[in-house]
């Protein structure tokens, strides 16, 4: 999934990290899925050990508006 932030957010995010958002929404831009964290969402790195699905990339399908 792509997610979405604004300038202030992008220094907390590193590559191969999992991380928990919270306050976000999903957005829908030329038929494809992301998530925006605007300025009230929160980032902060996840405390659990998750194994994340890296087999399908959501924001990469592009979806028709039926």
């Amino acid at each position: 999934m792509t997610v979405s932030l604004v300038e202030a957010q992008k220094d907390a995010i590193k590559a191969g990290k999992i991380y928990e958002i919270r306050n976000a929404s999903v957005k829908m831009i030329k038929g494809h899925v992301y998530i925006a964290v605007d300025k009230w969402g929160k980032i902060e790195e996840g405390t659990e050990d998750v194994t994340p699905n890296t087999d399908k990339d959501v924001s990469a399908t592009e979806y028709e508006l039926a």
